[in-house]
């Protein structure tokens, strides 16, 4: 380790930074006794920068910003909810009128689709919000037919 130099590895005999630590080498056996002293004050510092990381998780008052963050978001969502409304009244609309004529358990057929009726769409959706489990055979053909009136 000793022939090799700092990131480039260079060997010192090339470098003038070599002949530099030879003597830091020298001077280093006399302040080995300081180093000891600065390792006392390594340990100081140490706890000095615990407390001040908890003074630091104290004094973090992250709920004043989100306050205002959110003020800031509540003045942009009123002027998209306006876009948003006609948006999701047009959505509705379509999305009704998809269910409507896709053939899906648990949803409703419309009055005008009686083939769809008869060829088993389920209506046990509606008899369960009348308080009655009836299963889906019983929901088909003539007994469909008579309760329209949902």
């Amino acid at each position: 380790m000793r022939r090799w130099h700092g990131a480039g590895m260079v060997p010192k005999s090339m470098s003038v930074k070599g002949r530099i630590r030879r003597r830091r080498r020298r001077r280093r056996r006399r302040r080995r006794r300081r180093r000891r002293r600065r390792r006392r004050r390594r340990r100081r510092r140490r706890r000095r920068r615990r407390r001040r990381r908890r003074r630091r998780i104290r004094r973090r008052r992250r709920r004043r910003r989100r306050r205002r963050r959110r003020r800031r978001r509540r003045r942009r969502r009123r002027r998209r909810r306006r876009r948003r409304r006609r948006r999701r009244w047009w959505w509705w609309w379509w999305w009704r009128w998809w269910r409507w004529t896709r053939r899906r358990k648990g949803r409703v057929a419309p009055f005008w689709c009686r083939r769809l009726r008869q060829r088993g769409y389920s209506t046990t959706w509606r008899l369960r919000k009348h308080g009655r489990k009836q299963k889906t055979r019983r929901c088909f053909g003539s007994y469909q037919r008579r309760r329209r009136s949902y």
